[in-house]
């Protein structure tokens, strides 16, 4: 029977994925979901693993995370949809009520590939009785390497969030998610449309992002692939042998040395466990952090874990130029000043939920604000995508 039951399960997780640029989004054939019920009866968070790569051997991996919110209709209302697999399929619909509203919070990739499927997924009946969840999204949608229109996309006749448009334009849920987009004047290099939208669910005083900040927390979410953590927190695994193969930094020798020392210790499984944690959690935020974080990434992630921070490559890559700074300074200031509601609760698309307040996000962009962003980053860690941020200023990309 638990073989059986076993076998039911992967069955309802199966979901094929290989579409992506310049590689497939992960997991390709199998996404296990986890669900929380964050405020009884009212906001539920979903999450998927999702992997870079192909899935060979270990590999780095995040959670994505869709809210569900049921609204004073009953309707359900739903952020950044994942895979609708059976499981998750079946996990909504145990929830009652019907998916109303889809919303499309950013314009980033791996946000918007499962809204077309996750809208056919929940919408039911024939001809002119067919009922469909309604989908709004944030403006400048794109797509690379080919700009493709939101129709190509599978987002056609979406609504697009315009906070300033007058009350009665506003969707019929918006008095009870008021939300203010972050919108640049201008679109960045290779097309890129840094456009991302804040809610705030006033009955549960909640604040609904998406990649804008991020929480650490100490130990990995649920659904990430413990044999796959255990894989990276071990001696000799494929992080560490490609920074010494490639003499990562120089440091390509001690890294080897402190692979080889590490072997010699012994390591419990929970210990591993926790160490592909922590180097995993660095490396997704980091994509090159030092040689000294490689080997012994502890020290590293602690810098990061339990706080609000805006994620380093955002910092960097996205707030750090003009065209999005100077409009984002407005878009702090209406989340912190109460005018979208008053919250005590964070819930961000990636990483952890948690307490948070106005003074929480304040302090989170501040240093982006001032011009700083790689400051509350080792800066060991964050010289690549420092690297990065200025040879795209010089071609011209950000």
């Amino acid at each position: 029977r638990p073989a059986r039951l076993g076998a039911e399960l992967r069955r309802k997780r199966r979901y094929i994925n290989l579409t992506g640029f310049p590689f497939p989004l992960g997991p390709l054939f199998e996404r296990a979901t986890t669900v929380q019920e964050l405020h009884r009866g009212r906001v539920w968070a979903f999450e998927q693993e999702q992997s870079l790569g192909v899935g060979v051997g270990s590999t780095i991996t995040a959670n994505s995370r869709m809210v569900v919110v049921r609204l004073r209709s009953g309707d359900l209302w739903v952020l950044n949809p994942l895979a609708p697999t059976e499981e998750l399929v079946e996990a909504v619909r145990a929830l009652g009520g019907d998916v109303a509203h889809v919303v499309l919070g950013s314009t980033q990739y791996e946000h918007k590939i499962f809204v077309p499927a996750f809208l056919r997924a929940f919408s039911g009946g024939k001809g002119a009785a067919r009922k469909r969840p309604k989908l709004y999204m944030v403006p400048d949608q794109w797509a690379f390497p080919l700009d493709f229109p939101p129709e190509m996309l599978g987002l056609g006749g979406a609504t697009t969030l315009n906070e300033e448009l007058p009350a009665e334009r506003q969707p019929v849920w918006a008095a009870e998610l008021p939300f203010a987009v972050l919108r640049p004047r201008r679109r960045l290099g290779l097309g890129y449309a840094a456009v991302e939208a804040a809610f705030v669910h006033r009955p549960t005083r909640s604040l609904l992002l998406t990649d804008a900040l991020v929480r650490v927390p100490r130990e990995a979410p649920a659904v990430l692939d413990r044999a796959n953590l255990r894989a990276i927190g071990s001696a000799g695994n494929a992080v560490s042998l490609f920074a010494g193969l490639t003499n990562w930094r120089g440091r390509g020798e001690q890294i080897r040395a402190g692979d080889a020392a590490d072997a010699a210790l012994p390591r419990s499984a929970a210990e591993a466990e926790q160490r592909g944690w922590q180097l995993n959690a660095v490396l997704s935020l980091f994509f090159g952090p030092s040689a000294e974080a490689i080997s012994q990434p502890a020290r590293s992630f602690e810098a990061l874990a339990g706080r609000w921070l805006v994620g380093p490559v955002c910092a960097t890559l996205i707030y750090s130029n003009a065209a999005v700074n100077e409009q984002l300074e407005g878009w702090v200031e209406k989340i912190v000043t109460g005018k979208l509601g008053r919250f005590d609760t964070i819930i961000p698309a990636h990483f952890s939920v948690g307490r948070g307040s106005a003074a929480d996000v304040r302090r989170a962009f501040a240093p982006v604000l001032a011009g700083s962003g790689t400051e509350p980053y080792d800066q060991g860690d964050v010289q690549l995508l420092g690297d990065l941020s200025a040879i795209a200023r010089s071609l011209g990309v950000i």
